[in-house]
């Protein structure tokens, strides 16, 4: 079987290792930024072990990998654009996929005007370091003045008696690229009987259901193979910084494939190998990528059976469960991985090209995977990047868009409206933003929606000084809306936390732990239960247990640096308190956890350093005022020279551990 792509090398399937042209320890200024949308990062390891995925193979071998957390919300358009701002949706404006217009009684799809945080393309752009970006969400219409810009629209093909159509104005910028790129568009209906079968057997059944699934995998493929060739093109004569390719498929086949079907199953295989070989296209194309990043921000949830008047939701679709990998010739493959970010992806590109990080982004620099000799300054923001009237656009392009995108529409405003906020808040109380995110959804009268309850109820319960028979009327209305056991019990296992009853909040959690034994958010708060009652070896279990569930949860990181110090095991404490700083960069308890743990080492200096990271986060820390003052306060006025005496070393410390977060 053999995959074409229009203009470009054919390859032959299942025969392909690395092009021998590639060898990522060459000189390259381009980087290679590949997203792989809901790609799961067990089944791709699967995968790769089997033999099907001989480039991504050829990359772990060179390079790092390791799981990526992404902030809610995870629906493909916001969470696209996260990784494109560095910024989370509450920032950036793109809190749902839908928005509600003046003059509309249903809700439209959201256009770049709603975009309240620059791109990376308009950064780069400002910056005047040449990119190429290609199939990005909120893309349409191409913005100018931003690199070369190829949007999603371009690849939506349409055929009218044989012709394919041209793409909407706008597709693609500087207007004058559209047309050198058409060729490289494709249609399913163009894709050959031999290509397709190597995909799904014709023989395979001739019900609706197969008949749909292949027709789906046709557009998807058709759509793969267009992506890699136009970004292939774009590399043709052009010295390009960065090129940005996203690749969109596995979310529409997880539409109309089922995984418990052997032929389905198998299609599925098929797809990941040509977004193999697509890789493989672009590796070598780029000539070779100096820096290569390939990411998957979130994975899919096997298809839910649900009765016809439950509403999905991102709880019923989405995990926020992706992997980072990461080769080529910036990065260093010797060091821990530590926790990574979604929001960590354009900082670390900006220092990768000497450009300072934006105050308002909440990631951090990858200085543990990346070689960055010396980290540039930071801005305030990067937000004046964004042009005041963005370019005008075609609203019923927009509406294609998201028919096509396999997201999770509102079928009214008020649904709209309640997914909206819901997103918002989550944002923010994924940043530790819990009052903020509270008060987003706090009202005299909730709405009967299961999730706002329930969302609700934990947010109130965050504050510690919830009242009770409101949080049991909140669980009671949820209940009533379909509300699983698993909510009812947490929520009121955390009640009965904060009124001091902790055996039997443990009792609640142990209930249904046996119905939901990988659910990371029973173990974190048996872990913490576990803390309180002073059952310290059992808490760190629990919370061990939570992050082999959940690699990059930060509360679970808090709690096992908590507990370690509490064990008097201080080395093991400042890892664990140094993965909490890895994916929750600024927040405070964190990096005060890392001081206490130096301090316990007779690190004075770089616990002293550690605490006022602390008060340098937002919010700031103020309990670490107190830590310092500790430190170095009247009585202690004698330790002021030996802390100036020890600046030195502590930065040749950070430096020599790769560090980069203190």
């Amino acid at each position: 079987m053999f995959l074409v792509l229009a203009g470009l090398p054919t390859l032959p399937c299942g025969s392909i290792d690395r092009p021998a042209c590639i060898t990522l320890s060459q000189a390259s200024e381009t980087c290679l930024l590949v997203y792989w949308e809901a790609a799961d990062w067990e089944q791709v390891q699967r995968l790769v072990q089997a033999g099907h995925l001989p480039m991504l193979a050829g990359l772990l071998r060179e390079g790092v990998a390791g799981p990526l957390h992404s902030p809610p919300p995870l629906a493909p358009w916001p969470l696209a654009t996260s990784l494109l701002t560095g910024r989370i949706a509450a920032d950036h404006g793109i809190v749902h996929c839908q928005q509600a217009l003046a003059g509309s009684d249903h809700p439209e799809p959201v256009t770049p005007a709603n975009l309240e945080a620059a791109p990376l393309w308009r950064i780069l752009a400002t910056a005047q370091r040449p990119a190429a970006f290609i199939n990005w969400p909120l893309s349409y219409p191409a913005p100018a003045e931003s690199g070369l810009v190829v949007s999603e629209h371009f690849f939506k093909s349409r055929m009218d008696e044989g012709s394919m159509l041209d793409p909407a104005p706008g597709s693609v910028a500087p207007e004058q690229q559209l047309a050198p790129l058409l060729r490289h568009r494709r249609h399913a209906s163009q894709l050959s009987a031999q290509q397709m079968d190597a995909f799904w057997p014709a023989s395979v059944g001739a019900e609706e259901k197969h008949k749909q699934a292949r027709a789906l995998l046709a557009v998807q493929l058709a759509e793969l193979e267009s992506v890699a060739a136009t970004a292939c093109a774009s590399l043709a004569g052009r010295e390009l910084r960065l090129l940005a390719v996203r690749f969109a498929g596995l979310s529409a086949l997880a539409a109309g494939l089922n995984p418990l079907d052997p032929e389905h199953r198998e299609a599925g295989t098929q797809f990941h190998r040509a977004l193999d070989r697509a890789l493989g296209l672009l590796l070598a194309s780029s000539g070779p990528a100096g820096t290569v990043l390939l990411c998957s921000g979130h994975s899919l949830l096997p298809p839910l059976q649900v009765g016809k008047d439950h509403r999905l939701t991102e709880r019923d679709l989405y995990r926020p469960d992706g992997f980072l990998v990461a080769a080529g010739q910036r990065v260093q493959t010797s060091n821990p991985w530590l926790g990574v970010s979604l929001l960590d992806i354009v900082p670390s590109l900006l220092a990768l090209y000497g450009l300072p990080q934006g105050r308002d982004m909440p990631g951090r620099v990858l200085a543990e995977i990346l070689k960055l000799p010396n980290l540039p300054a930071v801005v305030h923001t990067w937000d004046s990047c964004l042009k005041p009237e963005p370019e005008p656009t075609d609203l019923r392009v927009h509406r294609e868009l998201l028919a096509e995108s396999w997201q999770l529409p509102a079928a009214s405003l008020e649904e709209l409206d309640i997914g909206g906020k819901l997103a918002r808040a989550a944002s923010l109380a994924a940043l530790g933003a819990s009052d903020q995110a509270l008060a987003i959804l706090q009202c005299p009268e909730p709405p009967d929606d299961p999730e706002y309850l329930r969302t609700l109820a934990h947010l109130e319960l965050d504050r510690g000084d919830a009242d009770e028979n409101r949080i049991k009327r909140l669980v009671r209305r949820l209940m009533r809306l379909g509300g699983e056991r698993f909510d009812e019990n947490l929520l009121l296992a955390r009640l009965e936390s904060q009124n001091g009853r902790h055996q039997v909040a443990l009792d609640c959690l142990f209930e249904v732990l046996g119905l939901y034994p990988d659910h990371p958010a029973l173990h974190l708060f048996i872990g913490q239960e576990y803390q309180r009652l002073g059952r310290l070896e059992q808490a760190l279990t629990a919370f061990d247990n939570a992050l082999a569930r959940r690699p990059g949860q930060h509360a679970a990181q808090l709690g096992r640096a908590e507990v370690l110090l509490a064990l008097d095991r201080p080395d093991e404490a400042m890892s664990a308190a140094l993965d909490a700083i890895a994916s929750r960069f600024k927040a405070w308890r964190g990096h005060r956890l890392l001081g206490q743990a130096l301090e316990a080492l007779g690190e004075d200096a770089s616990a002293a350093q550690a605490y006022q990271a602390g008060l340098d986060c937002t919010p700031p820390g103020l309990d670490c005022i107190h830590d310092l003052l500790r430190l170095y306060g009247p009585e202690r006025l004698n330790r002021v020279e030996q802390y100036q005496a020890m600046q030195a070393r502590l930065a040749r410390q950070l430096v020599s551990r790769s560090l980069g977060l203190v």
